[in-house]
């Protein structure tokens, strides 16, 4: 550990040793949820593994500190929604006598939070494991919710638990302020932002915020027909990208799960997925998780995706909530992220390209593959009008190019007579190991790197990485 990360945590301990004058005990309870919370999350994803060295300052810090805005000391019930890997619950339940029932709907995590209240001894600590809108109705002191969900959706899950003097202690980012316009004016007569009353720990918030990178460039891959390699095209440029240095995410927004299995994530492993993330159950840290592939994160997906569809329909910013999650991302923890779509253009593509900057198509190098193109380039620019100016069309990827076939020689000059410069120069060739390398669970470029269709992929990325705005680079 580096002498600032040193100098910050020193900090966060003095800060929290002045605020809260924790007994001998409490400090030990403290520092053994610390250690359970770093073991824990080598087996689950319970915090940015990117966070565990500045702990104490970004977590167990930043939760204590809610405790100062509530002082009614063992005073009410305080319930602690979206509890997860225990923040801010647990940490306020070591520090204060309160009540504290931590409301938390995937077993494994509620399993872990049991086990930390046992072994800590916090018999004031209550896990319950269901989804918020199951719960029996408890009138609550205090509430909180750490990164749980949208702030019009919270209120209207857990307003049934609150009272005329229930307090809501809701931590939230740079667009607290925005949220708190879109209320509903009762609610906002109810709410105010406050500053966070942490200091700089010695300077560690203040400079962090400074040697952020850019923020991180968001691009989909779509095409409504189906079979024409828009996953292996995802994979394996996510792969040459994280091999070049960009830290990379993909996002799989498609319920079959391919990119998911092409990566060789297990199902055992997709806990917390893309429909976790569009419903607002989870965050985008706690759904992303590492693969085999270095610098290269996943947010998985699963078969409950299929139901999506019907039900966002309930949500009142059903096309936007891929959106709002990327925003949530901190800066610097991803320099690109691959959106992975399924094929066709529902509710879930449409989330895609209004939270995409750009747009990959990949195109079969056939003749059915091109009647499509038009319904997907009119789609993008009602998208473009309506929702998202930004969105552009980054290239067309042509796939399964087989030069001893006159009719594909013949759709590739076509497409790119009509589109022109739009289409990549690299063309991905018909390859049997591109095919092969998903059953393995690994991308081509690890499989085979050495064969015709890793080179493709390797060369199509050196064209994307040209295409992306020079300010925007990270590698």
């Amino acid at each position: 550990m580096s002498v600032e990360l040193l100098a910050s945590e020193d900090a966060a301990r003095a800060w929290i040793g002045e605020t809260f004058a924790p007994t001998a005990g409490q400090w030990k309870q403290l520092e053994c949820f610390v250690d359970l919370l770093i073991a824990e999350s080598g087996r689950q994803n319970l915090i940015a593994s990117s966070t565990i060295p500045t702990m104490w300052v970004r977590h167990i810090a930043d939760s204590a500190q809610l405790s100062s805005f509530d002082t009614r000391d063992g005073e009410g019930l305080w319930i602690d929604l979206g509890s997860g890997a225990g923040l801010p619950g647990l940490v306020i339940a070591i520090l204060s006598s309160r009540p504290m029932l931590l409301v938390e709907s995937r077993k494994r995590r509620c399993d872990f939070l049991r086990t930390v209240a046992a072994e800590l001894g916090l018999a004031n600590v209550e896990v319950v494991e269901a989804p918020l809108e199951r719960i029996e109705t408890r009138s609550a002191a205090t509430i909180s919710a750490r990164a749980f969900a949208p702030l019009d959706k919270l209120l209207d899950l857990s307003a049934r638990f609150s009272t005329e003097s229930t307090r809501w202690l809701l931590p939230k980012g740079r667009n607290a302020v925005k949220e708190l316009a879109l209320l509903p004016q009762p609610w906002q007569r109810m709410f105010h932002v406050e500053q966070s009353r942490e200091p700089d720990f010695g300077g560690f918030r203040k400079n962090r915020g400074k040697t952020a990178r850019k923020a991180m460039i968001r691009i989909a891959v779509a095409n409504q027909k189906g079979g024409v390699g828009k996953t292996t095209t995802a994979i394996n440029l996510a792969t040459a990208l994280a091999a070049t240095g960009w830290r990379t995410l993909i996002i799989d927004l498609d319920p079959q799960g391919n990119a998911s299995t092409g990566l060789g994530i297990k199902q055992s492993q997709r806990e917390s997925s893309s429909y976790e993330l569009l419903r607002g159950d989870a965050t985008l840290a706690e759904c992303a998780i590492p693969t085999a592939v270095p610098r290269l994160d996943i947010v998985t997906a699963t078969v409950d995706l299929s139901g999506a569809e019907i039900e966002l329909i309930e949500f009142q910013d059903r096309l936007h909530r891929l959106q709002q999650a990327l925003s949530s991302a901190e800066a610097g923890q991803w320099d690109i992220c691959l959106i992975d779509c399924p094929p066709s253009l529902g509710m879930l593509t449409l989330n895609a390209l209004i939270a995409a900057e750009s747009l990959i198509v990949p195109l079969q190098c056939e003749f059915f593959a091109l009647e499509g193109l038009s319904q997907l380039l009119t789609t993008v620019e009602r998208v473009r009008e309506r929702f998202n100016q930004k969105l552009s069309i980054l290239g067309v990827a042509l796939t399964m190019f087989d030069r001893r076939n006159r009719l594909t020689d013949q759709v590739s000059d076509d497409v790119r007579e009509v589109l022109g410069p739009v289409v990549f120069e690299t063309v991905i060739p018909r390859n049997v190991r591109l095919s092969e390398a998903p059953s393995h669970g690994l991308p081509a470029l690890i499989y085979d790197h050495r064969c015709a269709g890793s080179a493709a992929y390797i060369a199509l990325a050196r064209e994307l990485i040209d295409r992306l705005p020079n300010v925007r680079k990270a590698a």
